[in-house]
C-alpha cells in the first residue's frame, strides 16, 4: 500500500516538475531558446552527419543539434526541454527504485532534475549535453 502512495507521488511530482519546466522556458526565460537558436546551425546533408558523428560524443551533438533548431518557437522549445528534463528525471527514478528504497529515491531524484533545469538554463549549455547525459544514464 505504501508502495502505491509512493508511485502517486513521485507521478505528481514529474508532472510538477514538467509543468513548472514548460512555464519557465516557455513564458519567464523564452529568450534564452531564441539565444540558443541563433548560434546553431543544423544541415541535413550527409557530410554534416559524417563529420558530427565522427568524433565522441558526437550523435549527441548531431540530435542535439537537429532539436535547437525548434526554438525558434518558444513553445517547441519549452516543449523540447519539459521532455528531456523530464525524461531524464522519470529514467533516474526507475532506476533509483531498483537500487534503493522508494523513499530515499524520490527526493534525491527530484533534486537531481531541478539542477539539471538550473543547468538547461545557462548560456553555454546546448541541447546536445542533455541528450547525451540521458543516453549515458540509459546505457550504465
Amino acid at each position: 500500500m505504501k508502495n502505491k502512495h509512493v508511485k502517486r507521488i513521485n507521478l505528481l511530482l514529474s508532472i510538477l516538475l514538467g509543468a513548472g519546466v514548460f512555464i519557465f522556458f516557455g513564458v519567464y526565460y523564452s529568450y534564452h531558446l531564441h539565444y540558443q537558436e541563433q548560434f546553431q546551425m543544423f544541415l541535413f546533408t550527409s557530410d554534416y552527419f559524417v563529420e558530427q558523428v565522427s568524433h565522441p560524443g558526437g550523435m549527441a551533438d548531431y540530435l542535439g543539434g537537429f532539436l535547437t533548431q525548434f526554438y525558434y518557437y518558444s513553445w517547441a522549445g519549452a516543449a523540447i526541454l519539459t521532455g528531456a528534463i523530464g525524461g531524464i528525471h522519470r529514467l533516474m527514478v526507475w532506476i533509483a527504485n531498483r537500487l534503493v528504497s522508494a523513499y530515499s529515491a524520490t527526493f534525491f531524484m527530484f533534486l537531481y532534475s531541478v539542477l539539471r533545469r538550473k543547468f538547461s538554463s545557462f548560456r553555454s549549455h546546448l541541447c546536445g549535453n542533455g541528450a547525451g547525459s540521458t543516453h549515458r544514464i540509459y546505457i550504465y
